[in-house]
């Protein structure tokens, strides 16, 4: 049973309140005292800093943009660079409620390369449960390392790769066996089932993993906090994640999130203010850098373009002699 458009609305905007409510918050334990010589060695980063923020933000658009590239060939191939670029612009778009990022990337997918809204949902998910696969077990890993140092990053590898095999052969199942199981997983069995392109998906999230973490430990060296490998890791997966989950766009609730699960880690009150100034570091950086990528990337697939056929072709339909028009 589908859930009245209205109540769909009601949900998202109580979202987006929630996130801003949120962002004030990790604001609040971010900016006190104690965090005000990180602060300035922030404000005084370097060019090199800067440059590196740079090429890893744009990392993790190009690698995430070719995560959607491979998964999207069981379904119906579409070429990498319009992933990039669609991910570029949906990226910068996550920042805004009312699933705006989402739909864009629909869209452009559907008119400009033109998969339609049938295999949209099976390649979406298909994404998704492969970034599951890959994110929970080094999530979980990097938690282990006082335990078993080192060892947490080969685990928490195999970890990821076992995971999507697993995955696969549950894909396999549903495609051939299991009625329930196919079901449940809305088509995206179609993707699932592919065993060498979730595991070239799985190779693209650990990539990311690596820029995502190393955007943390960039912004922690400007600041002057020294940051364990395996906690960037960890506050890096539960900033993405959360992301991804969050029902009112992006602001707030990863900076928020993170900061509610340093709290869980039982840290003291100043190093969960660092947690939260970290985020926040983070954030200001990717929107910045998102919407440079985002306005190139809308020029060069001339979105305008896009818009204006289609807004052109609506009111063609609209007119009453239509079909003279055309």
């Amino acid at each position: 049973m589908k859930a009245h458009p209205a109540v769909r609305i009601a949900v998202q905007a109580l979202g987006a309140a929630i996130g801003v409510v949120l962002f004030v918050w990790t604001i609040r334990l971010a900016f006190t005292p104690q965090n005000q010589e990180s602060i300035q060695g922030l404000l005084r980063a370097g060019p090199l800093l800067i440059f590196v923020m740079f090429l890893l933000n744009l990392a993790t658009i190009v690698i995430n943009g070719l995560g959607f590239w491979i998964a999207s060939k069981p379904v119906r191939p579409v070429p990498a660079l319009s992933c990039i670029l669609t991910n570029a612009v949906a990226s910068f778009l996550a920042f805004l409620p009312f699933k705006t990022s989402f739909i864009v990337r629909v869209l452009i997918h559907n008119k400009r390369d033109g998969v339609s809204m049938r295999l949209m949902v099976p390649w979406m998910l298909g994404f998704g449960l492969s970034t599951i696969g890959a994110f929970f077990p080094m999530l979980l890993a990097s938690t282990l390392a006082p335990q078993i140092g080192w060892r947490w990053v080969p685990l928490g590898v195999a970890g990821a790769y076992v995971c999507t095999v697993i995955g696969s052969l549950l894909g396999k199942l549903a495609s051939k066996r299991v009625a329930w199981l196919r079901a449940l997983s809305l088509g995206s069995y179609v993707v699932v089932r592919d065993t060498p392109v979730m595991l070239w998906a799985c190779t693209f999230r650990l990539l990311d993993t690596g820029v995502q973490a190393g955007r943390f430990l960039v912004v922690a060296a400007a600041m002057g906090i020294s940051l364990p490998i395996e906690r960037a890791v960890f506050d890096a997966t539960v900033y993405y994640m959360i992301g991804s989950a969050s029902p009112g766009g992006v602001l707030g609730f990863r900076e928020g999130g993170l900061a509610w699960f340093a709290s869980l880690l039982n840290l003291d009150d100043d190093a969960i203010n660092e947690v939260a100034l970290l985020a926040l570091a983070v954030t200001g950086a990717e929107a910045a850098f998102f919407c440079v990528f985002a306005v190139i990337a809308a020029g060069v697939m001339r979105l305008d373009r896009l818009v204006l056929k289609r807004t052109l072709g609506e009111t063609l339909e609209e007119a009453p002699n239509a079909e003279e028009l055309r």
